[in-house]
């Protein structure tokens, strides 16, 4: 993964009021944000803990000590 410059158009900063889609749906989220925040980060946890014994195991099988993004 790479982190670059945001892009031409993208935006940098977005809000949400969900209060019409209460009234007008019914539709109330299932999660708090901080709740949701911490599912993401153990699960990107989990992916950069594999993707690193990954290359541990490759790097010892083959003798390479060889650097690349994860």
């Amino acid at each position: 993964m790479e982190i670059t410059d945001r892009r031409a158009g993208d935006v940098a900063v977005s809000y949400a009021d969900v209060s019409k889609a209460k009234e007008l749906l019914g539709w109330e989220a299932s999660a708090d944000l901080q709740h949701e925040c911490a599912v993401t980060a153990g699960a990107l946890r989990c992916k950069i803990q594999t993707a690193y014994n990954r290359l541990c195991r490759e790097s010892a099988e083959t003798g390479s000590h060889r650097k690349e993004y994860i």
